[in-house]
């Protein structure tokens, strides 16, 4: 049997952990009344809301101010370290806010002059939207034929070697960071109940 020693090459990360929070109905209250009060901005979400970013230390309430102080920001923090990068303070970050509405999505993006990017998620109604990573266009050119044979052979791989694409399915109080230059959409909110949102809070470090 030949021994193969495996080097890779080109590692993107994507890290999740869940937050210790129970109840967030308060917080959903302070989103909406944002909504109420403000115009959507515009960006790669076709319907529903977004906020328009806020800079740290500029938090619109304590509860979002507490969770970038206590979990957020020193989970960024983590990931510098593991991968290597100079330690900074993290100080300099933008938080948003999306409320998503039956149908509404988000396209294929990435967010540019940042380092780490994440999502917090608020609320999250069943069969609401997976958030999907991609490879970067080009590799996933050079890889068509491997995903053509699988395609046409119909097998179920999920491999992070061969794969062009990973998807998380959100739940609630799950926290997700990724390197912002990773291309990801969001998938429409299809849950049965048309008056069930789902709501989470975008940030970037720079």
């Amino acid at each position: 049997m030949i021994q193969l020693y495996e080097h890779p090459l080109f590692v993107t990360s994507c890290y999740t952990t869940y937050l210790d929070t129970t109840d967030h109905s308060i917080l959903i209250d302070k989103i909406y009344n944002i909504k109420e009060n403000t115009t959507s901005n515009v960006r790669s979400n076709k319907g529903g809301y977004q906020s328009h970013a806020r800079e740290a230390p500029d938090f619109d309430n304590d509860i979002v101010k507490n969770l970038f102080e206590k979990s957020i920001r020193p989970a960024a923090l983590e990931i510098f370290n593991i991968w290597n990068l100079p330690v900074y303070k993290m100080e300099r970050f933008c938080y948003w806010y999306n409320i998503k509405n039956k149908y509404s999505y988000n396209d294929a993006h990435t967010h540019p002059d940042s380092h780490i990017s994440g999502v917090y998620y608020v609320k999250v109604p069943n069969n609401s939207g997976n958030i999907t990573m991609y490879r970067s266009e080009s590799e996933r050119d050079r890889m068509w034929h491997t995903s053509r044979d699988i395609i046409h052979q119909k097998i179920e791989s999920n491999n992070p070697n061969i794969n062009t694409q990973h998807w998380f399915d959100p739940k609630e109080g799950m926290l997700i960071l990724f390197p912002s230059h990773l291309s990801h959409d969001v998938g429409q909110n299809l849950t049965d109940d048309v008056d069930e949102d789902r709501i989470s809070l975008s940030f970037n470090f720079y």
